[in-house]
């Protein structure tokens, strides 16, 4: 029989351990589901070795021994719930299927219902000075023993199966990492089932307190596990207790020698002077060695914890240089591939760049490169699932992989983590990166430097590819220029052979057209004044339409004629003494039958007093004459058209504002050019030629002047000039 003394110590170093592994998980900053599951677990471990501490113990109240009794076999039912959450959590994430989340809620509510009734699975309990004892109820506690063992044998058989996936998927560290654990939770199964349940099944209740110590391979197991996984950087809180402590051992045991030293050595031990001497030594000894004592602890812990570590931010500023400095592609690449696998050790580091042309380019470095047909799986990864992934995946996350379909084909790649190069939503390629040489997992560190890394890559390889593009189109643009030059000069010399032909032929078909034009309106004239006898109404009103329509084609032939002087040089100014005001009235004069025909009410607000201006007069009327055509033309029925002259500040203002339909303010940049003319305008009047406003405006420039022009869409515009006054006393 084993002594008391040496059961409580078992049992108190067991609760210990499972204090300490629940402290380690509170000191990390990960608030993942896994550290909770973790927590559950250390908790429920070690509130089981609690309860079976307290039941031992109790020698006189049976009603608590009882409530004990009855906590922790409750206790047992979670501790195997939370087994079959963990296995689906570690090493590598997978979905709980919802029959087994149905069938771990009704396994506890069962356990819990038959323990807690009055007259359930616990029906006595008692205390003895040898060791105390539990009556069960056979049936219940078979029920107790069944639903324990199915959760025992699904998480044994969920282990396994996750052991043989990594298996065959060549994770050979998920497969270490897996039989670790599967080892210390099967042998504190067996161990638990033993003492715990089968020999209190035959009423031995000796031996109940050797379950709760073999918890401890599971607990070394877990630590495994997790700092294998480098999920809650366990490694941190363990350098720093390991360095606190060294430093509080390192502390007292200098307090013992000096204290010793001085009272013994140097002074009585009773007294007083030798006591304030050592507390004086004492301060003065910690003030100055505390910092240094403490900062050499953390550098050893450091190097213990930490021998393989790297430092983020040199590794980062090294990343920035290779980006800034490299600009082809492949030295680009290449180095960064480099850098990582100096701090990370990986297997192989692949990179897969697409150009605009869907083309993919591969780089590899590592000791272990990833075979042909593995290679041809991440190109065509890199080719059709990108668009579906997350920029970062853990090819051990299956919850991930499952949600994106992507499961078999990322793992038949041989691929730990996958990143993607991304710019502006723009997916440019992926980086693939195998599994740590060490056996360890990716954590939470080398994330952030591989993602800050595939950023900077990311348009670090963009600019190498636009670099690359111009590098090739320099290398064939003097070759094109030269061609195209050519071709353009021998383009340019034909384009001018037909642009005098075109001038020559608008010139002569304009003075071959005004010769019959000026006949026809004088006949037209002859017969509307009456020198060939008297006409009815009827006929007036389309002789007068004729007579119109003959004026503004010569109008028109003399605007033609304008141009072609403008495009052959041939365009002059010929000023003479002209009375302004009156051109403008005997063209308003001219123009109120075409007016009238269009309804459109036309006035005219001129100077009062006579005033001769050095003008070309004709060319000037043909302005004139086009303002207020086109302002007539594109007024509606019932509109307004109003001109104006002014002399004002030596200009003289003239200006004609309708109510027509405006132009739109897109296209008011380009309405003085050659042929261009307004959509509205078009519509509006099919037969416009688009010459006579660039006329106005050469016509007008020629005198020195300037447009006036403004337009709002659907409401009128505005348009005429401003002309320096040069009268004929200051020309002579």
């Amino acid at each position: 029989m084993v002594s008391s003394a040496l059961i409580q110590i078992v049992l108190y170093t067991t609760i210990v351990a499972q204090i300490g592994l629940i402290l380690l998980l509170l000191s990390s900053r990960r608030y993942a589901l896994e550290r909770w599951v973790i927590l559950l677990l250390a908790a429920t471990c070690a509130v089981w070795a609690i309860g079976q501490l307290l039941f031992l113990l109790q020698t006189d109240d049976v009603t608590f021994a009882t409530g004990v009794v009855k906590s922790y076999y409750i206790n047992g039912a979670f501790i195997g719930g939370l087994l079959v959450i963990l296995v689906h959590l570690l090493p590598r994430r997978r979905p709980i299927p919802i029959y087994i989340k149905t069938g771990l809620v009704l396994f506890i509510s069962v356990i819990t219902t038959i323990v807690l009734l009055p007259n359930g699975m616990i029906e006595s309990v008692t205390l003895s000075d040898k060791y105390n004892t539990v009556t069960l109820d056979t049936t219940l506690y078979l029920v107790y023993v069944a639903f324990f063992t199915l959760v025992s044998l699904l998480t044994i058989a969920l282990f396994i199966k996750g052991y043989r996936a990594a298996l065959r998927a060549r994770q050979k560290h998920v497969a270490a990492q897996t039989r670790t654990m599967m080892i210390g939770v099967i042998t504190a199964l067996a161990f638990g089932v033993w003492f715990n349940i089968l020999l209190p099944f035959f009423g031995d209740y000796r031996y109940i307190w050797a379950g709760p110590p073999f918890t401890l391979l599971f607990v070394i197991a877990m630590f495994y596990a997790i700092i294998a996984q480098g999920l809650f950087d366990l490694r941190s809180a363990l350098a720093r207790s390991s360095a606190y402590l060294l430093l509080l051992l390192t502390m007292v045991a200098s307090y013992v020698v000096i204290v010793y030293t001085i009272s013994n050595v140097f002074f009585d031990h009773d007294s007083q002077r030798g006591a304030l001497v050592t507390y004086v030594i004492l301060a003065l000894f910690f003030t100055i060695t505390y910092p240094s004592i403490k900062r050499f602890f953390d550098q050893l812990t450091y190097r213990l914890f930490y021998h393989d570590d790297y430092n983020l931010k040199q590794s980062l500023s090294e990343i920035t240089t290779i980006t800034s400095e490299e600009i082809q592609l492949a030295k680009l690449v290449k180095r960064a591939l480099g850098a990582l696998e100096e701090r990370l050790a990986p297997t192989y580091i692949s990179a897969y760049v697409v150009d605009d042309k869907g083309r993919v380019r591969h780089f590899t470095i590592g000791s272990d490169p990833p075979t042909p047909y593995q290679r041809r799986l991440q190109i065509d990864i890199v080719g059709t699932l990108l668009d579906r992934l997350p920029r970062v995946v853990n090819a051990h996350d299956s919850h991930v992989l499952h949600e994106t379909g992507a499961q078999q084909r990322i793992r038949r790649t041989d691929v730990s983590m996958l990143l993607q190069f991304v710019v502006q939503h723009e997916h440019i390629g992926a980086l693939f990166l195998g599994d740590k040489q060490n056996g360890m997992s990716y954590n939470e560190k080398d994330l952030q430097l591989l993602t800050t890394t595939t950023d900077e890559l990311a348009l670090a390889i963009q600019n190498s590819q636009r670099f690359e593009e111009i590098e090739h189109f320099n290398d064939t643009l003097q070759s094109r220029v030269n061609s195209a030059t050519t071709r353009l000069r021998h383009s340019n010399q034909e384009l001018k052979k037909l642009d005098r032909a075109k001038d020559e032929f608008v010139s002569l078909a304009s003075h071959q057209l005004r010769t019959p034009l000026t006949s026809i309106k004088g006949y037209l004239s002859m017969v509307l004044e009456g020198d060939m006898g008297k006409i009815t109404t009827n006929q007036r009103q389309v002789l007068e339409q004729a007579y119109a329509s003959s004026e503004r084609m010569v109008h028109l032939i003399g605007d033609f004629l304008s141009v072609s002087r403008l495009q052959t040089d041939r365009f002059t100014i010929e000023l003479e003494p002209t009375d302004l005001n009156r051109v403008i009235e005997q063209i308003v004069a001219s123009l109120q039958p075409i007016a009238a025909e269009h309804a459109v009410k036309l006035s005219y607000e001129g100077v009062v007093n006579k005033r001769l201006l050095m003008l070309d007069a004709a060319k000037i009327q043909q302005v004139v004459m086009n303002y207020i055509d086109n302002a007539i033309y594109y007024s509606p029925r019932d509109g307004r058209v109003t001109v104006s002259l002014e002399y004002r500040h030596h200009e003289a203002i003239m200006t004609v504002t309708d109510t027509g339909i405006g132009v739109p303010e897109a296209e008011q940049e380009g309405l003085f050019s050659k042929f261009y003319r307004a959509g509205n305008a078009r519509k509006k009047r099919p037969d416009g030629t688009g010459v006579g406003l660039y006329l106005v405006k050469k016509i007008v420039t020629a005198h020195d002047g300037s447009i006036i022009f403004h337009s709002h869409e659907g409401k009128g515009s505005t348009f005429g000039f401003r002309l320096p006054i040069i009268e004929p006393e200051t020309r002579r």
